[in-house]
């Protein structure tokens, strides 16, 4: 299950840019489970629940070519293991339309 959305900076008087949201419940399939159970190589992996992503960013529209976006992605159970610490990540996304 994934949920999100987006503001436009309308309310803030930049309608181009935008303030957007997401996050996803991603429960493992019972045949990864299955998988990585039997698999020898994975000890001390425990692929029982479901992954949880959430992001929150902001797209700035510099001007009619360039928007900058950057982004923060927070993971917890990644790959659906109870014992995997929680990420988070930051990145930049660019896009150049010409």
């Amino acid at each position: 299950m994934t949920v999100g959305g987006e503001f436009t900076g309308n309310a803030w008087g930049r309608g181009a840019d935008g303030l957007g949201f997401a996050y996803g419940w991603l429960r493992s399939s019972s045949g990864f489970r299955r998988d990585t159970a039997a698999d020898p190589t994975l000890v001390g992996f425990a692929a029982d629940g479901a992954e949880q992503v959430a992001e929150l960013y902001y797209r700035w529209r510099v001007n009619e070519q360039l928007a900058l976006t950057p982004d923060l992605q927070h993971v917890r159970r990644a790959a659906a293991d109870r014992y995997t610490k929680p990420i988070t990540a930051v990145g930049l996304r660019a896009l150049y339309a010409f």
